[in-house]
């Protein structure tokens, strides 16, 4: 099982409805993505009516392979993940790709061997979450509001980032989904207020947290909810295995971000703004890897 990515989020959602599309071209996605939806809840109906409890894994029990869900699945982020599965991950039969944002091209990725569905709707939409985990064997979550310009409500931060996660947990607890990845980041531990150095250490390095900006802020409140499920019963027997990952910032083909520093640069003449200090050591992370 492929779970070892570097992982971060660079979604932007507001409140819509979970089915809603908004030009006739993403019908047809709309289309296969609810027919897909509603086998789901059949195959679950079907299974809460009888005297056993529901199978943890009910779709991998019935066809072979597995069903992987990555929430944010049509960003930046979820499209070079989408990639590294098809590529290095053999025993997928379907990736799903749930966000606001949908990108109905990104079917066409899907082989002989994995189908690639493409869901739209709503991370802070809880119904929505749990149709669209409906019969997944593992969650990649990746949703994640990132507001680099200071231009975003606190409020609306914390019900995308916390909230969102709130639903994804709720979701693989309710239907028995046992793994559960998140895409935390580097900034739930720093730097800090004070700028305080963290040289090579690890999540164990001793390091005087304090938080100010609203995306930290969140990021850290939902990690923790995350690391804290772990163990968790689940629906239908079995626990919850969690873990959060905490990347530097991430790059690669097609960053909405890079391309708005570039733009920038044009505009002033070559000159950037500089995010760290010109004597800090700053690794950053290839996105495909």
């Amino acid at each position: 099982m492929l779970i070892c990515f570097a992982l971060q989020g660079h979604r932007t959602y507001s409140s819509s409805s979970c089915s809603s599309l908004h030009s006739a071209e993403r019908e047809s996605s709309a289309v296969a993505s609810q027919r897909s939806l509603d086998q789901h809840r059949h195959n679950t109906q079907q299974l809460s009516g009888s005297a056993t409890p529901p199978l943890v894994f009910s779709m991998s029990a019935q066809e072979p392979g597995l069903v992987y869900l990555i929430t944010g699945g049509c960003g930046f982020l979820g499209q070079h993940l989408l990639r590294v599965l098809l590529e290095k991950e053999s025993n997928l039969k379907e990736i799903r790709l749930f966000d606001k944002l949908s990108d109905p091209s990104l079917q066409n990725h899907s082989t002989e061997r994995v189908k690639v569905v493409v869901i739209q709707g709503d991370i802070t939409d809880s119904q929505c979450v749990l149709d669209a985990c409906r019969g997944a064997d593992l969650v990649i979550h990746a949703a994640s509001l990132v507001d680099v310009w200071h231009r975003v409500p606190e409020k609306t931060i914390h019900a995308v980032n916390v909230g969102g996660t709130e639903n994804v947990i709720n979701a693989c607890v309710e239907l028995g989904i046992q793994h559960l990845v998140y895409t935390s980041s580097m900034e739930v531990v720093g730097p800090n207020v004070k700028g305080d150095h963290f040289v090579r250490g690890d999540e164990d390095t001793p390091y005087k947290i304090f938080h100010e900006m609203p995306y930290p802020k969140s990021k850290a409140e939902a990690e923790k909810l995350v690391l804290e499920a772990n163990g968790t019963k689940l629906n239908g027997g079995g626990i919850l295995y969690t873990c959060a990952l905490r990347p530097t910032g991430i790059y690669g083909e097609n960053h909405q971000l890079m391309k708005d520093f570039y733009q920038m640069g044009v505009r002033t003449g070559g000159w950037l703004i500089r995010g760290v200090p010109q004597d800090t050591e700053h690794g950053r992370v290839y996105a495909g890897k």
